[in-house]
């Protein structure tokens, strides 16, 4: 996407619920209940680090004012490390994932029962282009954010580049789902072959221009794109 002037799309949007601990430019999130660091570090106008540098350390709880208690076996999922705040869950109040935390933690990872430590980088709202790219993602029943952004008082956010590949019978499933200024129902949703012109199970395909189309064959993977 990219950023232009005029009325304006999004003033600066904070999400209340964020504790955060400076760290130089950087700085520790603890995400809402469910929420990705795509989106926690999105809403407050700021970068996504694919990082979370706990060096096997309970500190950042500590920072984090985070009361729990530890559990003491290595990260394994990409919702970590986390805080279990979810009641109902049988590790409620348990801090899990800190230790021998990789070199790179998707921002996208997320769990409904616990609330994410999220490094987040500078505050990127007046960039003049945004986007993010998901590799080797995973999709599954629930809505997953993969990106969220704030632009700067004053202007406004245009959407002008759309790419995915996937297994054809895994993307002609996923809807995707654009919000505008934190509404409930998203004013863009569309399924990929659907916004690029081929949603009609073309058996001519692959085809396109330098607009849109599909650019890769109906087998392994389906390539879509849409230069908006």
């Amino acid at each position: 996407a990219s950023r232009g002037t005029g009325p304006m799309m999004r003033s600066g949007l904070l999400l209340a619920c964020l504790v955060a601990v400076a760290a130089a430019d950087r700085q520790f999130f603890l995400g809402a209940q469910g929420e990705s660091c795509a989106a926690a570090c999105g809403r407050l106008g700021r970068a996504c680090i694919p990082a979370v540098p706990t060096n096997s350390s309970t500190a950042v709880y500590q920072l984090l004012n985070v009361t729990c208690n530890f559990d003491p076996r290595p990260w394994w999922a990409p919702d970590q490390p986390n805080v279990v705040t979810d009641p109902g869950d049988p590790r409620h109040g348990d801090c899990v994932g800190w230790k021998d935390v990789p070199a790179t933690v998707i921002c996208q990872g997320a769990y409904r029962a616990v609330r994410r430590v999220c490094y987040c980088g500078d505050d990127v709202t007046a960039q003049p282009f945004f986007g993010t790219g998901y590799s080797a993602g995973v999709v599954t029943p629930l809505e997953t954010t993969i990106f969220a952004h704030v632009v700067e008082d004053g202007s406004y956010g245009v959407m002008d580049h759309f790419w995915t590949t996937a297994p054809g019978k895994v993307l002609d499933t996923t809807i995707f789902r654009y919000y505008v200024d934190g509404e409930a129902n998203a004013s863009i949703a569309f399924k990929a072959g659907m916004a690029c012109g081929v949603g009609f199970n073309d058996s001519a395909a692959p085809w396109g221009t330098k607009w849109f189309g599909v650019g890769a064959g109906n087998g392994g993977g389906t390539a879509y794109t849409n230069n908006f």
